[in-house]
């Protein structure tokens, strides 16, 4: 995977939404999100963001150590999106169901009013294997 672009939202309520549709409501599937700004003066947690799913029936919250989340069930995940160079922690939602209309969303947003900008440098959305 290649991770040197980036999709970057700037200024006071930044965000961002992903959407997945056209997804079978009779599978299940997995989605890995990672976030890097890449820079070692943005190694702290002023730099960090929300990453929630949307809109899916139901998930598990299976994101890597070093994220914030309280258990499989939380549907919103903590990522430091500053310098994740060294960590590569990642957001990961599997046994994602959807709904009848076969859609979900990834949003992320700011943290806290001191963050300038979030950023999304990789996706992954794959049917999730069992």
């Amino acid at each position: 995977m290649d991770c040197r672009g980036a999709l970057c939202a700037s200024g006071s309520g930044a965000m961002l939404r992903l959407k997945f549709s056209g997804l079978d409501p009779s599978k299940l599937y997995e989605c890995i999100f990672f976030a890097n700004r890449g820079g070692t003066q943005y190694a702290h947690w002023s730099e960090d963001a929300f990453v929630s799913i949307e809109a899916a029936d139901s998930f598990h919250n299976e994101s890597s150590p070093g994220t914030g989340y309280n258990g499989i069930e939380d549907p919103r995940t903590l990522i430091m999106n500053g310098f994740n160079t060294l960590k590569g922690c990642i957001v990961r939602f599997t046994r994602i169901r959807v709904g009848e209309d076969g859609v979900f969303f990834l949003r992320q947003v700011e943290s806290n009013a001191k963050v300038k900008a979030i950023y999304a440098n990789a996706v992954m959305l794959r049917e999730y294997v069992l």
